[in-house]
């Protein structure tokens, strides 16, 4: 069940974030419906995620105890 989803500016790219007990981290190529990267993103609970504006490919997850 994912708990967040985030768009690339450029509308390339999506990030979502699993709930617990795993908080992976998924960015697809959303049009060619392929996974790129999958991570955990962290041990605890996961809030938001954001793709940088600035800088292409970076994100900002944070949750609970974390900004990374």
């Amino acid at each position: 069940r994912g708990i967040c989803l985030g768009f690339s500016t450029d509308g390339d790219l999506l990030a979502s974030l699993g709930s617990s007990p795993d908080f992976m981290l998924t960015i697809w190529d959303w049009r060619d419906e392929k996974i790129l990267l999958r991570s955990k993103a962290s041990s605890q609970e996961v809030f938001k995620v954001s793709f940088s504006k600035d800088l292409k490919g970076h994100l900002t997850t944070s949750g609970i105890g974390h900004i990374k």
